[in-house]
């Protein structure tokens, strides 16, 4: 008998990403002790955290549904603009598991639009056009996809970016400091 998981839309858990619909029963492999959750669905979310054991860990595949994953029993997030943000990522994180969840909700809706804009378009064009922009020899998208046109780049990335996105220390990223929310627009 199939769950009600993998009756759900075109690809299970992850359609993004899998051949296939990842279900529920994966936590009785006794090798596998957690599932990346991208459907954006948080009903799907919730019935398979509702059906897999306690200690299986269920991590958010989508960085905008973090706080709600995390609210129903969620681990965390296997995060795309945490190779942007990743301070801000574990600090929104830490904030909501030690009960701090209006410090958690104000930093996810600071970081809201970054998230937004990092999808675009498939990954990883998006998260490696921004990196590229702030200064990281990230190499180009390999077949079949393509770098993002310039016209998406422009309208997607703020000219201002690459100044403020981060500041670097060597090749690693100290701090981000974001100029507005209208960056993002």
């Amino acid at each position: 008998m199939h769950s009600p998981i993998s009756r759900q839309s075109s690809g299970g858990v992850d359609p993004w990403a899998t051949a296939f619909p990842i279900t529920p029963a994966v936590a009785k492999i006794p090798n596998i002790v957690a599932l990346k959750e991208a459907s954006g669905n948080l009903d799907q979310v919730t019935e398979v955290l509702r059906l897999v054991p306690p200690d299986f860990a269920v991590y958010s595949g989508d960085d905008s549904l973090t706080p709600p994953i995390l609210a129903v029993g969620g681990a965390g997030v296997v995060s795309v603009a945490s190779h942007l943000v990743a301070r801000e990522i574990s600090r929104l994180i830490s904030s909501y598991l030690e009960g701090k969840v209006e410090e958690a909700a104000a930093l996810h809706r600071r970081l809201y639009r970054l998230f937004r804009v990092l999808f675009i378009t498939t990954n990883p064009v998006p998260v490696k056009t921004a990196l590229r922009l702030a200064g990281f020899d990230v190499g180009p998208v390999r077949p079949p996809l393509a770098e993002a046109a310039p016209t998406e780049e422009q309208a997607t990335f703020p000219r201002s970016w690459p100044s403020w996105v981060c500041l670097r220390e060597g090749a690693r990223v100290t701090t981000v400091a974001f100029a507005s929310e209208d960056d993002f627009r």
